[in-house]
């Protein structure tokens, strides 16, 4: 905690000194990186974790589809729900902060942000498929907050880094959730780069819970009732 704090204070230290952005894209970030945080499920607990503890996954098993699809569905009716609930966020900040020159990159942002829910959802998947093995889900909820908040630009705007990082996180999950939607609603110049590694993750992170929840899963025994 005591590092995450002085890493705060020094990148908007470094922002600042640099004039890197205006109050105004500053405030459109914080914005919209609150509401991708609060919408998607980086930040929830799944379901099917605390089922995999108890043992009553066993719930999935008997219903006539595959796990993941199971586990990706029952997530995602959570983040459209929340989006549709805290809609009135980016609709309020659309009328009031954004002109009709950038009516194109909102509509990307929306596209992105659609990209965001379901990379969210597999992200959250994967990890929390890892409580199969640990059957405890508390050190990796923290743990995964933690690097979700740091790396994501849901705590630290990524644009508040210096260059040789924002090289690197840009690409990575955690930016490709939150970042990389508000980066394309700003008209970033690495736009169709960073929509295509959303695509990529997505598809990567499909192939491995399936691996995981097919493989895995399946052969899981639950002895009680």
């Amino acid at each position: 905690m005591i590092f995450v704090n002085v890493f705060l204070q020094l990148s908007v230290i470094y922002a600042f000194q640099n004039n890197i952005h205006s109050d105004f894209k500053i405030i459109i970030y914080v914005v919209f990186s609150s509401y991708i945080s609060i919408t998607c499920s980086i930040y929830r607990t799944p379901i099917f974790s605390d089922k995999i503890i108890n043992g009553d996954y066993i719930v999935y098993a008997i219903r006539p589809f595959r796990y993941i699809s199971q586990f990706i569905f029952e997530e995602l009716s959570f983040s459209v729900s929340f989006g549709v609930i805290y809609s009135f966020i980016p609709i309020v900040c659309a009328l009031v902060f954004l002109n009709s020159g950038i009516y194109l990159n909102y509509i990307i942002f929306l596209l992105s942000y659609i990209f965001s829910l379901i990379l969210a959802t597999e992200f959250t998947i994967f990890i929390y498929s890892l409580t199969v093995f640990t059957q405890k889900n508390s050190a990796i909820k923290a743990l995964f907050h933690s690097v979700c908040a740091l790396l994501s630009g849901s705590m630290i705007p990524i644009v508040f880094l210096p260059d040789a990082y924002i090289r690197i996180i840009q690409y990575l999950p955690f930016a490709s959730i939150v970042n990389t939607p508000i980066q394309l609603l700003f008209g970033s110049q690495n736009g169709n780069n960073l929509m295509l590694c959303q695509i990529i993750w997505i598809l990567l992170f499909y192939v491995v819970n399936l691996i995981i929840s097919e493989k895995i899963l399946k052969f899981q025994r639950h002895i009680g009732g």
